[in-house]
Parts: structure tokens; C-alpha cells; sequence
């Protein structure tokens, strides 16, 4: 590219650009490297997460239902375990009661955690759609 510059060379030294400084340089390659925002389309979910819904949303059906089942057979032992006769059985067979309720109220907790979790995954899968 040509310019005419008017007077000798000292006058096109004195109105020639600055090089630009390292920090200048810098910044203009981090301006130039800076990704283009996209504009926040709705994703659609993939084939794995679409899987995902539908055994979710499966779940939250059944779950309930499986609760119901274990606390009807939690109070069924607790009726059995609160009979003044319960404690002149065997000793295995206390032992066996009392292990049985300590294992349904475990699955019990289990259960209501898995609950919450598949409920809270399917909300977001469904705000994702």
C-alpha cells in the first residue's frame, strides 16, 4: 500500500503509526479468539437421555406403589413385634423380626431417596425438552 506523505522521510517517521505495544497485541489476539455467542436455542435431548425419561418417568409411576407395599408390610411387623407373646418366641426368631425391620426401613429410606432423585432428573430432562 502507497501513501503520500507530505515532506521528507523525518516528517513520515513523526506521522507514522505506533507499533503496538505487547499488551495491545495481546489484547487484540484475545478479542479475535473470543467465541461467537450462539443464540441459546432449546437442545433437543439425545437418544440416551429420551431412554432415560421414559425409565423415569416408569419409575415415578411404580415407586409409589412399591412404598405403600413396604410400609403396609413395615406395620405389619410392628403390630406383630408389639404383641406381649412376640418376645416368648425362639430367640432366632426375634432376631430374625428385628433384622427384617431394620432391612425395611433401610429400603424404605432407599426407596424415597430414589424417589426424589428420579423426580428431580425427570424435571430436568423435561425443561430440557
Amino acid at each position: 500500500r502507497v501513501v503520500e506523505y507530505v515532506g521528507g522521510y523525518d516528517d513520515w517517521l513523526r506521522q507514522r503509526p505506533k507499533p503496538p505495544t505487547e499488551k495491545e497485541k495481546q489484547a487484540r489476539a484475545a478479542a479475535q479468539c473470543k467465541p461467537i455467542p450462539k443464540p441459546d436455542a432449546p437442545r433437543k435431548l439425545t437418544f440416551k437421555e429420551q431412554q432415560e425419561k421414559k425409565q423415569l418417568a416408569k419409575e415415578q409411576r411404580e415407586l409409589p406403589l412399591r412404598i405403600e407395599k413396604l410400609e403396609q408390610e413395615l406395620e405389619a411387623l410392628h403390630q406383630r413385634m408389639a404383641k406381649p407373646d412376640f418376645y416368648k418366641g425362639t430367640r432366632n426368631e426375634i432376631a430374625a423380626a428385628t433384622d427384617r425391620l431394620e432391612a425395611l426401613e433401610a429400603e424404605l429410606e432407599q426407596t424415597f431417596e430414589r424417589w426424589e432423585a428420579a423426580e428431580s432428573r425427570l424435571a430436568e430432562l423435561t425443561t430440557l425438552d
